[in-house]
């Protein structure tokens, strides 16, 4: 089946809802003309870059940029006089949430006040929601939980931006 065929079939599939389609290709000139007409979303030529292939999920999943960032995190439960300030760790970062470890439980809907430095000692202070629970797998201790900011600080906002941004800029690869 051709990849035009392919494409075709997919975006038909009414139980497939809306399908995103990205052609990977060879870096050769006939190639990327053949997979402009084939019926794709985005067309990406190989060899495959993980950034390149990651920056076109994001654009056609709509995601705002996540940014693999760890960092000691600062974390008191608000109106939870019992359990106090403790630390934890953050894995992702967004403009709007934070993926972070630790071995406190946490309930959907938890309020949290955070706190945490970046690189470059700029102090990032906000209020959250538990948003998301990762159970730990067997034999660890450690949960993940998606914190949504809430209220961010215009100043928090471009600190969190300008960050991501130096960062999605000169990747890790």
């Amino acid at each position: 089946m051709s990849s035009k065929q392919l494409c075709s079939l997919l975006k038909e599939d009414t139980e497939q809802g809306s399908v995103a389609i990205i052609a990977v290709c060879p870096h050769t000139r006939r190639a990327r003309e053949r997979c402009s007409h084939c019926g794709a979303d985005a067309v990406i030529t190989g060899p495959i870059k993980p950034f390149a292939l990651l920056e076109q999920v994001k654009t056609l999943l709509n995601l705002s940029w996540r940014e693999t960032y760890r960092v000691l995190l600062t974390v008191a439960v608000e109106g939870n006089f019992n359990a106090g300030n403790f630390v934890c760790n953050s894995l992702d970062i967004s403009l709007d949430v934070m993926l972070v470890e630790t071995d406190q439980k946490f309930n959907i809907g938890d309020r949290l006040s955070c706190s945490f430095f970046l690189p470059n000692g700029s102090q990032v202070q906000t209020a959250g929601d538990i948003a998301r629970s990762v159970a730990p797998a067997p034999g660890v201790k450690s949960s993940w939980y998606g914190v949504h900011f809430l209220d961010v600080s215009p100043e928090a906002e471009k600190t969190l931006e300008s960050f991501i941004n130096a960062r999605v800029s000169h990747p890790q690869t």
